[in-house]
């Protein structure tokens, strides 16, 4: 499930088609956030973050990088998605911030001690994530390179 999500300027606001959408509570890796920029500001940016709190607790989250996600969409971090409400907001570059939505969540059934859920990477764990995905295609590159110059020297 994807919740869509449009920001105007510093406005950010939910889809009015998924505002009735139930949300059950203790997922992951099934719910994603997904936002359409809509003005200049936005698009200008190099690097986008989701921002989504609960109880106090925020987490951060690169758009775009977790596998099976598009360019600006990114999981919603599990550790929010509680019986009762978290928030969403964006911001990029030199902080660009957005207003909040919260999220009503319905309780699931779902009982802590069933699986052990991995938390949320922090910035400089995506960071990392990010780095050696890029160093490993940069190594594929290299070897394509290697052969085909193999090739040429023969």
């Amino acid at each position: 499930m994807t919740l869509q999500f449009f920001v105007n300027n510093q406005t950010l606001s939910l889809n009015p088609a998924q505002r009735d959408v139930k949300i059950a509570s203790d997922s992951k890796n099934y719910l994603k956030a997904r936002f359409t920029f809509q003005t200049s500001e936005w698009t200008r940016g190099s690097v986008r973050y989701a921002l989504f709190s609960h109880n106090g607790a925020t987490y951060k989250k690169f758009l775009g990088i977790e596998p099976g996600c598009k360019s600006n969409e990114c999981y919603v971090a599990p550790e929010v998605i509680k019986d009762g409400t978290f928030n969403v907001s964006v911001f990029c570059d030199d902080l660009i911030t957005s207003t909040v939505v919260s999220i009503p969540v319905e309780n699931s059934g779902y009982t802590e001690n069933i699986v052990n859920q991995e938390a949320t990477p922090t910035v400089l764990e995506q960071m990392n994530q990010l780095m050696y995905k890029y160093a490993s295609l940069c190594n594929d590159i290299y070897k394509e390179c290697q052969k085909i110059q193999e090739e040429v020297n023969k």
